[in-house]
C-alpha cells in the first residue's frame, strides 16, 4: 500500500522552503497562504507559491484518493484532479485570470478534503457517496477552463483526446 501524504501536504512544503524561527510564525505562514486569494498585490515568486501550493493539495488529494477502491466515485475525483493539474500547468494566464483559476481550483480542492474529512471514517462506503454536488462543480469548471482557451471539456464530443496526455507520456509512446 502506497504512503498517503498528510492532508496537510501543501503546508508541509511551506515548512520544508520557508525556515521559521518559531511554531507561531510558521502558523501564521499557514494562514496566510491558506488565504492567498485575498492578497492582489503578490510578487511574482508569491504568485509562484501559489500555484505550488494548489498542485501541491491537488497531488495530495491524488495520492489519498489513489489508495480507494475502483469505483465511479474514484474515477470522477481522481480525473477531476488531474484535469485540473494539467490545466495549471498548461496555463498562460495573465495575471487576474491566473489568480481567479487558482481561486476556483483551490477551492474545489478544498472541497474534495472536506468530503475526505467527512467520509474517511468509513472508507468502504465511498463508493455509496452521492457525489452529484462534485460532479456538478467539477462540469461548471470544466467549462470555465475552456472558456480560458486551456483545454476542452472531457465529455466534449469533438474533442481529441490526446490533448489530455501530458508532454512526457507523449514521448514515451512515440
Amino acid at each position: 500500500m502506497k504512503k498517503i501524504k498528510e492532508p496537510a501536504y501543501f503546508l508541509n512544503s511551506i515548512k520544508e522552503t520557508q525556515p521559521f524561527d518559531d511554531e507561531k510564525e510558521f502558523i501564521g505562514k499557514i494562514n496566510e497562504s491558506k488565504d492567498f486569494r485575498r492578497n492582489p498585490d503578490m510578487t511574482p515568486k508569491q504568485e509562484e507559491l501559489n500555484k505550488k501550493i494548489v498542485l501541491d493539495k491537488l497531488d495530495g488529494l491524488i495520492s489519498i484518493f489513489e489508495n480507494y477502491g475502483v469505483c465511479s466515485n474514484q474515477i470522477l475525483i481522481l480525473g477531476s484532479l488531474d484535469y485540473f493539474r494539467l490545466a495549471l500547468k498548461r496555463e498562460n494566464l495573465k495575471k487576474q485570470q491566473k489568480d481567479e483559476l487558482l481561486k476556483v481550483i483551490f477551492e474545489y480542492g478544498e472541497h474534495i478534503e472536506n468530503f475526505y474529512f467527512t467520509m474517511r471514517m468509513h472508507p468502504k462506503h465511498f463508493s455509496y457517496y452521492d457525489l452529484t454536488p462534485v460532479e456538478e462543480e467539477f462540469d461548471r469548471l470544466q467549462y470555465y477552463i475552456e472558456d480560458l482557451g486551456i483545454l476542452p471539456r472531457l465529455n466534449d464530443k469533438n474533442v481529441d483526446l490526446s490533448i489530455f496526455l501530458e508532454d512526457d507520456e507523449l514521448s514515451c509512446n512515440g
